[in-house]
């Protein structure tokens, strides 16, 4: 994951850590199908088969289905609350990869599945959603879901109450490494989205935000090779 974590803090080395994490799952699995009861092979397999798969939806995304539905159906054999999180993790980033593969009944369905398992484990609907939840995984893969099929003020929207649900749990982007990246691939994503729908002023301003904040994170880490990627690619979305 430190090598190449999807939307997350790495080295973008994403070719390497596929290979890595392919290697875990490997490993994992014969363990898992020995004991199916057994959560903490589980667990390790959720753990590697979920990053493995949000790398491979980018460019592979039949492979990232059948990571997703095969790590799924394990995880579903234990009924625990971690389980039952990660579960909402699977649902969400499968539903990625079926709206790629135009499967997008199958991809509402699984968005819908995991929105009742979060209403189950009381985590969504709330007035506030942690960065990093799973929440904020379901909530993401909806709006995307939503803006690759047209619906673009719906996918606004659903950005929108995001991250006013984040701000209320306390996310702090000026603060926290990881809280900036989530904040800034969402704002990304929102900017996008706003000059599809013919509105560029609240794009650029989005784009500009997110502009600000890496410099901030420049100040408070000069030299990093992350913050710095983070701020090229920011900086060539506002020229853009």
């Amino acid at each position: 994951m430190v090598l190449g974590e999807d939307g997350g803090i790495s080295l973008a080395r994403s070719e390497q850590a596929v290979r890595v994490l392919q290697r875990g799952f490997d490993l994992m699995d014969p363990f898992v199908h020995r004991d199916a009861s057994d959560e903490a092979s589980v667990e390790r397999l959720e753990l590697v088969g979920t990053a493995l798969a949000d790398i491979l939806r980018h460019a592979n995304a039949r492979r990232a289905l059948a990571i997703y539905d095969h790590t799924l159906r394990h995880v579903k054999d234990i009924n625990s609350r971690t389980m039952r999180r990660a579960e909402v993790i699977l649902l969400a980033g499968s539903s990625y990869a079926l709206t790629t593969l135009g499967r997008r009944l199958k991809a509402s369905q699984q968005l819908d599945a995991a929105f009742a398992v979060l209403a189950e484990l009381k985590l969504y609907p709330s007035d506030r959603v942690v960065t990093g939840s799973e929440a904020e995984r379901a909530l993401c893969a909806l709006a995307e879901y939503e803006g690759s099929a047209g619906n673009t003020a719906r996918a606004i929207g659903t950005y929108t109450d995001l991250l006013r649900r984040m701000q209320a749990s306390g996310g702090k982007p000026q603060e926290l490494l990881r809280h900036a990246v989530e904040f800034s691939n969402i704002w990304a994503s929102m900017a996008v989205l706003y000059r599809r729908a013919g509105n560029p002023a609240l794009a650029s301003d989005l784009e500009s935000r997110r502009l600000n904040l890496w410099r901030l994170w420049n100040h408070k880490l000069p030299h990093n090779s992350f913050v710095d990627r983070q701020l090229r690619a920011a900086a060539l979305l506002r020229k853009g």
